[in-house]
This record gives C-alpha cells, sequence and structure tokens, in this order.
C-alpha cells in the first residue's frame, strides 16, 4: 500500500474520525511509511463533533482543503493543501502544468474568508 486518502468529515454521511483514531492512523502511516492524504474539505461542518487535522499529529501528511463548503464558495474552484517537504518540487512540476492560478477577485473574496465578522457568520450557518 503507497497511499491512505481519507476524507473526515466526509460526505454525505458527516462520519468522523475521533481525534484519537486519526492520530492512529496518522501513526501507522508513518510507521508503514504509507503517504496519507486527509481530504479536509468538510472540516468546520461537523455539527458538535470534536474535529481534529492531521496536521495535529503528523508532519509527513499531505492535506487539502477548499473554501467550497465551510466558507460557502461553491464553484469559487479555490482551496489550498498543505504538503509535506518531500512532496513539494512534484507537487510544483504538477500545478505548473494544471493551472497558472486563481482569479483575482476569487483570491480577495478568500482573504475575507478569515476576517472575524466573515468567521462570526459562517458559524451560523454550520449550528
Amino acid at each position: 500500500l503507497k497511499g491512505l486518502i481519507l476524507s473526515s468529515p466526509s460526505n454525505p454521511t458527516g462520519a468522523m474520525l475521533l481525534p484519537e483514531e486519526l492520530k492512529d492512523l496518522c501513526k501507522l502511516c508513518e510507521e508503514e511509511d504509507i503517504q496519507f492524504l486527509s481530504d479536509e474539505i468538510y472540516h468546520g461542518i461537523s455539527y458538535g463533533g470534536k474535529e481534529a487535522t492531521a496536521l495535529e499529529f503528523s508532519s509527513k501528511a499531505l492535506i487539502i482543503n477548499s473554501f467550497s463548503k465551510y466558507y460557502s464558495m461553491s464553484g469559487w474552484r479555490l482551496g489550498w493543501m498543505v504538503i509535506p517537504e518531500h512532496l513539494v518540487d512534484a507537487v510544483n512540476k504538477l500545478q505548473q502544468n494544471m493551472f497558472i492560478n486563481a482569479p483575482t477577485i476569487s483570491q480577495i473574496a478568500a482573504m475575507k474568508c478569515w476576517d472575524e465578522e466573515t468567521i462570526t457568520e459562517l458559524e451560523k450557518h454550520v449550528q
């Protein structure tokens, strides 16, 4: 097994690993030299469940997230990855051939997502 992809919380069920389970999975992947890809696009939409990110437990995990769900920007096709050092060159080579950059207006709108008043409003969407 070379890699493992996990979506937590997942769509459409909302199933989610407990933080301790995610920690154990990260540890196992590191011990077995399995590249762990954590799809965290639904983070923030857990309806009271205790969330965790793989970044809390591993510096080798690849994290994918997006503005689509929690930030209510579906269709803007804007997201980010946190990648381990050993994948930087490979990911750069891929992304250079897949896209140049997101539209300026999308980037400006995304930056507003982290303003305190925006976060307050977003939290109301998932209560």
